[in-house]
């Protein structure tokens, strides 16, 4: 069953949907406020996470724009006892969230889990792909961290030994280059590529766009300027979707 984080400044809500969830054999975790709700979803998994929306010191909006900025994989229900302007979702800074209207019973709660359930997955399944990179120790806790808060699982590679062996035994969909880190060995990659990869997708990650090699531009590959890759975490999902099949 899915695990749903629930986040609630009224403690007796929390405790009345948490043994209603539990009942049905749902995993549950709880917080109070916003910020304690990220700190948790940085050291537990869960599916949904299904909020209040006036709480402080972040209000539910905030922290739906949080969760969706760090983990966009993971779908939020907002919940609210004085109303919405629709009666399906909430629109809000062009994300739409589903969303209940309080009083509702722990019933209501599971069919609007079911509706996520079915309308989310394939898009979340979609963010769950592997991309292999290709960069030097300085670089790539950076690189990896961002890469799996925006939902993607990453193999890395620190040297092109490694990066090799990789090619050559790992499962990915898209390979992403620090061209950074490639120096005299450009060669021997896009050669390793031509011959365990003909068919992934190259992301390459530059300094501007005009600082890619002609080689690798002759291989059409797509440049991610390395500013617009850390501060936009949507930006490297758009690009991929387009990349990879």
């Amino acid at each position: 069953m899915p695990r749903i984080l629930l986040v609630d400044d009224e403690k007796n809500v929390l405790k009345t949907l948490s043994m209603g969830l539990r009942r049905l054999s749902y995993g549950v975790e709880e917080a109070q406020t916003g910020p304690e709700a990220l700190k948790l979803l940085e050291k537990q998994s869960v599916d949904v996470v299904v909020s209040d929306i006036r709480m402080s010191p972040m209000d539910g909006y905030a922290l739906a724009r949080e969760v969706h900025k760090r983990h966009p994989q993971i779908p939020v229900i907002l919940m609210s006892a004085y109303g919405f302007e629709s009666q399906q979702v909430e629109e809000k800074d062009g994300i739409i969230y589903p969303k209940l209207t309080k009083p509702f019973s722990v019933h209501q709660l599971v069919e609007k889990l079911k509706e996520v359930e079915q309308t989310w997955k394939p898009h979340a399944l979609q963010l769950h792909r592997h991309i292999l990179v290709f960069s030097d120790h300085k670089a790539m806790k950076e690189i990896d961290a961002h890469l799996r808060t925006s939902g993607f699982v990453t193999v890395g590679a620190r040297s092109r030994d490694e990066f090799l062996k990789q090619l050559e035994n790992s499962q990915f969909d898209c390979v992403l280059i620090d061209e950074a880190c490639m120096q005299d060995t450009e060669w021997k990659i896009l050669n390793d590529l031509d011959s365990h990869a003909p068919n992934k997708p190259v992301l390459l990650l530059v300094e501007g766009p005009g600082s890619a090699s002609h080689t690798l531009r002759d291989m059409k590959v797509t440049m991610l300027d390395r500013e617009k890759f850390f501060e936009d975490r949507t930006w490297m999902e758009r690009c991929f979707d387009e990349n990879v099949t």
